[in-house]
């Protein structure tokens, strides 16, 4: 069964289909901004079966989203980055810090240009505390932008 899936997950635009999924304006409450829990365990579902195998192909289909002024697609790259993020503790050394560094290279120009209906990004400083490999933050000083500064930055 897991074969059937990998297959799928391998299919031509699969996460790229996905995103547009996740960024669609919602049809129940469009004034809702939660993050959609069933969305980030998707994400980190596929990370925690088939490790760093999909990370590249994720992260070419979110590429577009973080750089979106859409709350909707801000929304859906936060809840990919959250399933990315928790799915990576299955990962290999190597594999999470490419992550975190994709992360770092992109966090200032989300931090930069939240908005008040864009405020589900501090939860992210959360889940980075709780799940950011002690080592990770002296990785990122090449960045411009230190973990810790953001993250102290943010809670002030």
């Amino acid at each position: 069964m897991l074969n059937e899936v990998r297959e799928v997950l391998r299919s031509k635009d699969y996460f790229t289909r996905l995103v547009e999924y996740y960024a669609e304006e919602p049809n129940v409450d469009p004034t809702n901004l939660d993050t959609r829990d069933d969305c980030v365990r998707w994400i980190h579902r596929i990370c925690e079966i088939y490790g760093s195998e999909f990370f590249d192909a994720i992260c070419e289909a979110v590429e577009p989203l973080w750089k979106d002024e859409s709350r909707f697609k801000q929304r859906a790259c936060l809840e990919i980055f959250s399933g990315l993020i928790a799915g990576s503790k299955h990962w290999g050394p190597e594999a999470t810090k490419a992550l975190w560094k994709w992360i770092m290279d992109r966090w200032p120009t989300i931090y930069a240009n939240i908005k008040p209906d864009t405020l589900f990004w501090e939860t992210i400083i959360s889940v980075s505390q709780i799940n950011c490999p002690s080592n990770c933050i002296s990785d990122y000083e090449h960045s411009g932008v230190l973990l810790a500064e953001i993250l102290v930055a943010a809670s002030r």
